[in-house]
């Protein structure tokens, strides 16, 4: 299966995007056993399946993340698929995540404020995740992003400072 990521923004109302960036179940196991900024060696007992389908993994990415992306000062992503530009969240349903132990515990894909009293399968994953770093900050930490325009691409990548930007998979 092939699955990438982008981190994109606008400026003067022209699409600008980052490199991509593949995804795959090496990624996946190295994200669930790594506390924030790669420090340490928290090791996870949530297994990282066989997917039958890209849009599997995409559910398990946005299942994961939605437990512990931060509030604000992060990427909102993924774009199109769960949020839209201007905030909104879907609610994507149920999705099972399996741990080492045979346990099989369901989540709700959906967006719930800090203050919001989680389901009990959400609680017990976010709880078991412990200082996992939220998807995007995890696959691209300590990359400098590179950005060019999307329709009429330059032929040198730049940097930006501080872009007010989001994330989507490709």
């Amino acid at each position: 299966m092939k699955l990438s990521i982008q981190r994109f923004t606008y400026i003067n109302n022209k699409e600008v995007i980052s490199q991509s960036y593949n995804i795959d179940r090496d990624i996946l196991k190295s994200w669930l056993q790594t506390l924030s900024f790669g420090e340490g060696t928290q090791k996870t007992i949530i297994e990282v399946p066989n997917f039958e389908s890209i849009f599997e993994v995409k559910k398990f990415i946005v299942g994961i993340n939605l437990l512990k992306e931060p509030i604000s000062g992060h990427v909102p992503g993924p774009i199109d698929m769960f949020y839209s530009e201007n905030g909104e969240s879907k609610n994507l349903g149920k999705f099972s995540i399996n741990l080492t132990t045979g346990e099989k515990i369901d989540i709700n894909l959906k967006k719930y404020r800090w203050k919001d009293d989680l389901p009990e399968g959400n609680q017990k994953v976010r709880t078991l995740l412990g200082d996992i770093d939220h998807f995007i900050a995890f696959v691209t930490y300590n990359d400098n992003v590179l950005w060019n325009y999307k329709e009429t691409p330059e032929k040198t990548p730049f940097t930006l400072d501080d872009p007010d930007e989001f994330w989507r998979f490709e």
